[in-house]
């Protein structure tokens, strides 16, 4: 089955690099986005979010907090 088209985490096989293109994107440095990564985040229950990139499922959750961030919103 071919992935719908903007279906994000089915495109690339490596979650952490396609969120980490996200992140960039949301923050606009390369170093802010490292940072981000490897900080323990309150919206995602006190984890990383490269130790949350490990699955699919987390994955959706660290995209959803950027998509927030990226919108004002909370996650």
């Amino acid at each position: 089955m071919k992935p719908a088209s903007g279906d994000l985490v089915n495109t690339l096989p490596d979650y952490l690099a396609q969120v980490f293109v996200l992140a960039d994107e949301v923050f606009g440095d390369n170093a802010v986005t490292a940072a981000w990564m490897a900080t323990a985040n309150y919206g995602l229950g006190g984890n990383t979010p490269t130790s949350l990139c490990e699955t699919e499922i987390g994955t959706l959750q660290v995209i959803r907090v950027l998509h927030a961030i990226e919108w004002g919103g909370v996650a």
